[in-house]
């Protein structure tokens, strides 16, 4: 889930030379059909940059051994989201591990923030592991991945919503759900120094000292 964000490109990226591996990456939003990356390729002023980026890494990670493949799915829309588990089992077979790495940043004072905010945070984490768990419940797996932070540990000024978000991730692993997976993590990332939300919400931050801030994060480098 979230197949398309930094991060899931580029675990996608570092995966991709694993023997007979099959990628199947969920986002959200529409996006350009395979049958046309190489029109993205050929005339880059007609698409968008980050359009013109994620073609150039689909591309290698299909250059590099891997059988990728995008798909259009909400993971907290529950017929959408089973209907693409089906869709991706018909063309690459069984599904054998999955990654949950989709997430939306909180921001704001507590006191102010309205119900509909805090939904939107919650949702992806949440609601989307919960019917992760729905769709997969009589499914064999390998492991389930779930993409948590140090904020569900650290906290952080405006970030309550994201802090529980990432706190029931972790929860979530050390509860006997996942009953057909033989392992289930919970990994509490720090922020990354070139891709995820804290290199987003820094690209365009003029304060010094949240550019500072990235200096300390993890590099993909």
């Amino acid at each position: 889930t979230g197949g398309l964000g930094g991060l899931g490109l580029m675990l996608a990226e570092a995966m991709a030379n694993k023997p007979d591996i099959c990628l199947a990456l969920l986002e959200r939003d529409a996006f350009v059909p395979e049958s046309h990356w190489h029109q993205v390729q050929a005339k880059p002023g007609q698409y968008d940059a980050k359009t013109v980026a994620r073609v150039e890494q689909l591309q290698a990670i299909k250059a590099a051994g891997a059988k990728v493949k995008v798909y259009q799915a909400d993971v907290t829309d529950e017929s959408g989201f089973s209907d693409c588990v089906e869709k991706v089992e018909s063309d690459l077979g069984p599904i054998k591990g999955v990654i949950h790495t989709a997430g939306v940043p909180g921001d704001g004072l507590i006191q102010l923030k309205q119900p509909e905010q805090v939904n939107c945070v919650l949702a992806p984490k949440v609601m989307g592991t919960e019917l992760i768990e729905q769709v997969f419940a009589n499914k064999e797996l390998d492991f389930v991945v779930l993409f948590s932070s140090l904020n569900a540990w650290l906290g952080g000024v405006g970030q309550i919503d994201y802090c529980c978000a990432n706190a029931y991730l972790d929860r979530v692993a050390e509860s006997p759900r996942f009953t057909k997976a033989k392992r289930v993590l919970s990994i509490n990332w720090d922020g990354w120094r070139e891709v995820g939300m804290a290199a987003d919400s820094t690209l365009n931050n003029i304060d010094p000292a949240a550019k500072d801030s990235l200096k300390q994060a993890i590099s993909n480098v």
